[in-house]
């Protein structure tokens, strides 16, 4: 990213709950040549974004305090207000990001990613592309458990796997107790798993969840 960009120095809006990472990137984001401002969390993030400086690109952290849902990555786009946003986190599957691709989504930044190819791949969204790392992109096989999962059937597997009670789940995701219940059951049949447990494992298999 040089100073004579489209944007000059572009100014990144990093989102991410943990500092350490957060200082991490913003440093290499720094020395990049962008203009760099952190905040914890998406609530901080949406302020930001509605303030006086404009931002050129948002790196958001999935797991911000915990998994965003689809509906509320959605409701974060529609705030970005045209503002492209990457998604950064750890294990993703395809099918995941295609579905994020689909939100609007410019890429996903996987946190294992090396620093030179962090840099390369903010220069691509910044210069309008779509970044998806090449090791995703050969996911296909792995990935197939989830095409016939829904995006509401996601959302609840993701809390599954973070431990979460149907009580919490419900109120996460808005819905009733039964309806969680539903899903899960869904979900049971889909992964070929006999309890939570196993659908939580499934999870972390297949990238949705990080094993604590």
């Amino acid at each position: 990213m040089e100073d004579s960009s489209a944007f000059g120095r572009p100014h990144v809006l990093l989102i991410d709950d943990d500092q350490l990472l957060r200082d991490l990137l913003a440093t290499l984001l720094d020395q990049s040549g962008c203009d760099v401002t952190c905040a914890a969390d998406i609530t901080a993030g949406r302020d930001i974004l509605r303030g006086p400086d404009p931002v050129n690109l948002v790196i958001l952290d999935y797991r911000t305090p915990r998994p965003a849902s689809l509906a509320q990555l959605s409701g974060f786009l529609a705030a970005a207000e045209g503002v492209p946003v990457a998604l950064l986190s750890s294990n993703l599957t395809l099918a995941f990001v295609r579905r994020i691709v689909e939100l609007g989504f410019r890429g996903y930044l996987p946190k294992s990613i090396r620093p030179d190819t962090f840099v390369q791949a903010v220069r691509l969204i910044l210069s309008g592309g779509v970044y998806i790392p090449e090791d995703v992109l050969l996911q296909s096989e792995k990935d197939r458990p989830l095409r016939d999962i829904t995006p509401t059937e996601m959302d609840v597997l993701a809390r599954v796997a973070a431990g979460q009670s149907n009580k919490l789940i419900a109120a996460d995701l808005q819905m009733s107790e039964s309806t969680v219940k539903m899903h899960i059951r869904s979900l049971s049949s889909k992964l070929r798993a006999h309890n939570r447990t196993q659908i939580a494992l499934q999870a972390i298999r297949l990238g949705l969840a990080q094993a604590e």
